[in-house]
């Protein structure tokens, strides 16, 4: 309950009210107050047998999202308060589903840094009106009580945030993304030194008000008091002190969800009770019938699966937009819980069982017309704050890999800071500085398995594939559920000759995240190559489908159309294999692959001219990429070796192209042999020619020619 849970103001006189609980001292413990000293030993159980990223998946599925179903049902459900707010239920919801939907479909991030940021504050706000529940039982409804309850929970959770590495890490990283700037230095310790000392000021003043009244003899509530130390502790902790933070987020989400679902079961069964005006749904779930719990879970369970829905499908732009579905209900949540709960209300009183005995009016509170304004403007605000991200996101200047440098140097023992600099280094070939960042965030927090996963990645494309396995290895027993982790274990395992090994981590790369075309793509490499080895036909059946899978899921795919023009050759159709390698090189006409590919199927036509002009292309485009990809100086070799044998003696152009291949692969000797071979011919003249001697003179100096692509 994220709403501003106070209590009208009195005129002096505070009134206690007839129960200083919810539900009774034993009850209120269990679901509100005490919750982190079973939520604790449980979660940290669980975590040693399943990995912390296990356990947060499974919490943001069926209770982080699960959980806005209760407030939902409340907003349409009731149909006193749907009357009283009609405008905000029908127009936000418009405007926020195609905001949220445009910004997750185009990967912007900066709503994604409004609901991180509004989440905070709504974990605050929650623990605030619990704060003023207890405190309405016991007639402590005066405007200081409020401030200062506001004042300290804004405080401390707000310090627990500043003194979090990883959570800092992820505002600034997702601010940097959003636009700011990276060369700004901001002052992190003057902000907590200050933020600090103001929270410590303010415990002190809100202590000495306590003992006050306890000297004036009014009463204090005991639950009130226990539950904000126990949230403040259980909020540090779980951010700060606890070396597993996904963990800590885990934990805390759990205890949020609890109070939550608990204090709605508890609202709604106390209003259908007093005969109150709401929908035929609420007044059936929420009867007095204990076994109807089951059954309210069971649809907070079912709403929250959609979170894991969004994760099995198959189509990239149709999961970000479910994922701007699910950020569109979070704000929703937010939103409707900060002023559907309010305890100023007699109704809403009245079902927390909260009297107020300075409270006559039955029917809701007249707001002030300038509160409405208020409201309304801040929704501008938003809006403005809003399209402001979108603006500046568009046209950041900075790259990926200054952000996550400008991080790491903000906060350097944010250890998601670290392995995003890690993510970042392997996108850019800079695989050592790589290791050596993921061996930081191994240091800081042992247990965070992408630690391992971007060290063993580095060192695998360092050539290191023992060590760059084991660390692959060290990340899949911390958590095996990793798309991008089984990924790479199959990637490594297959250059080790271990290929049945293979196919089993890319199948559970493939069933966590199918819409990945390089997954089905390499599934079907893996078992083209079988079926090579065994002449398998049936084998080449399979890795067809596996091909076709990985181009209907991105139809730019160009290796795997190329793949499905071998499979088709392999199979004796080379029309069809024709088809496949033409539209490959539609796709990508410098594809050195489909090049080859078309020259097989050509040759299978009997097309000898058409097919050594293909082959000519391959090995010119073979030699142009081999900086990238050393492996493709052999293959250019090899072809060029095949492009001469199958040429006429006096073909100038396979002379020229088998120099060239010669030199990339440092065989000068053989190089200079075929230029001159070249030069000898009726045909090396004019342009020819002196390009032939320039390249001669180049090979003598141990130098390759600038090669161009045609």
């Amino acid at each position: 309950m994220a709403g501003e849970m106070s209590a009208p103001q009195s005129s002096g006189n505070e009134q206690r009210a007839g129960s200083r609980w919810i539900l009774g001292p034993w009850q209120d413990m269990l679901l509100f107050v005490a919750t982190p000293l079973l939520v604790l030993p449980l979660t940290l159980g669980a975590a040693r047998f399943v990995s912390g990223e296990q356990i947060l998946m499974l919490v943001v599925a069926f209770g982080a999202l699960g959980h806005h179903l209760p407030g939902l049902m409340r907003s349409y459900g009731d149909r006193e308060l749907f009357r009283r707010f009609r405008v905000r239920f029908v127009l936000i919801p418009l405007v926020l589903l195609p905001t949220c939907g445009f910004f997750f479909v185009d990967e912007l991030v900066g709503m994604k840094l409004v609901v991180l940021t509004w989440g905070v504050w709504h974990f605050l706000m929650q623990t605030y009106g619990f704060a003023r529940i207890y405190d309405a039982k016991i007639g402590s409804t005066d405007r200081w009580s409020r401030w200062l309850d506001w004042c300290l929970c804004v405080g401390w959770f707000g310090t627990a945030v500043l003194y979090s590495p990883r959570r800092v890490g992820e505002f600034l990283g997702m601010a940097y993304q959003a636009g700011l700037p990276t060369t700004w230095e901001l002052p992190l310790e003057g902000v907590r030194s200050i933020w600090f000392g103001a929270t410590l000021g303010v415990t002190a003043w809100w202590m000495g008000r306590l003992a006050w009244r306890g000297l004036q003899g009014l009463p204090v509530s005991g639950g009130k008091v226990l539950l904000l130390l126990l949230s403040f502790a259980f909020y540090w902790y779980c951010l700060v002190s606890l070396t597993n933070l996904v963990v800590g987020v885990a934990m805390f989400e759990i205890f949020h969800d609890v109070q939550y679902l608990a204090i709605v079961w508890t609202f709604n069964r106390r209003r259908v009770s007093s005969g109150a005006g709401v929908g035929s749904l609420t007044r059936f779930l929420f009867r007095n019938s204990g076994a109807l719990v089951g059954l309210y879970l069971g649809l907070v369970f079912a709403y929250g699966s959609l979170s894991l829905v969004a994760d099995w499908v198959s189509t990239e732009g149709l999961r970000n937009l479910l994922f701007g579905v699910i950020a569109t209900s979070s704000l929703l949540h937010f939103y409707y819980d900060g002023f559907i709960w309010k305890v100023r209300e007699p109704g809403t009183r009245r079902s927390l069982g909260v009297s107020d005995s300075t409270t006559t009016a039955q029917g809701p509170v007249e707001r002030p017309s300038w509160v409405q304004w208020r409201h309304w403007l801040s929704w501008v605000g938003l809006a403005a704050l809003v399209a402001g991200l979108a603006v500046s996101e568009n046209r950041r200047a900075a790259d990926d890999l200054q952000r996550a440098r400008a991080v790491v140097a903000n906060v350097p023992g944010s250890v998601s800071a670290r392995n995003e600099l890690a993510r970042t280094l392997i996108g850019s070939n800079r695989f050592d500085e790589a290791i050596a960042h993921a061996d930081v965030a191994i240091r800081l927090e042992p247990d965070v398995s992408k630690s391992y996963t971007y060290r063993g990645v580095a060192l695998v494309q360092l050539g290191r594939l023992a060590e760059g396995l084991d660390a692959l290895v060290a990340a899949e027993r911390r958590h095996a559920r990793d798309a991008y982790l089984q990924y790479h274990l199959a990637m490594v395992k297959r250059r080790l000759g271990r290929p049945v090994e293979a196919i089993r981590h890319l199948e559970l790369s493939r069933d966590i995240r199918p819409g990945n075309a390089d997954v089905h793509f390499n599934l079907g490499v893996v078992r083209f190559h079988e079926a090579m080895r065994l002449g398998d036909r049936q084998g080449f059946s399979r890795s067809g489908a596996h091909f076709r899978d990985a181009v209907d899921r991105d139809p730019g795919h160009a290796f795997a159309v190329c793949m499905l023009g071998e499979v088709a050759r392999q199979m004796g159709d080379a029309r069809e294999a024709l088809v496949h390698f033409r539209r490959s090189l539609a796709i990508d006409p410098a594809l050195p692959d489909a090049r080859h590919g078309l020259y097989l199927a050509l040759r299978d036509q009997n097309q000898f001219d058409e097919a050594n002009q293909a082959l000519a292309g391959a090995i010119r485009q073979a030699v142009l990429q081999s900086s990238q990809d050393p492996r493709l100086v052999e293959r250019a070799l090899e072809w060029a070796e095949e492009l001469r044998e199958r040429s006429r003696r006096d073909d100038i152009d396979s002379w020229e192209i088998l120099g060239l291949a010669q030199a990339v692969g440092g065989r000068w000797d053989e190089a200079i042999e075929a230029v001159d071979t070249a030069l000898l011919l009726p045909t090396a003249t004019g342009s020819r020619r002196r390009r032939l001697q320039e390249q001669r003179t180049g090979y003598t100096k141990r130098t390759v020619p600038e090669i161009s692509d045609d």
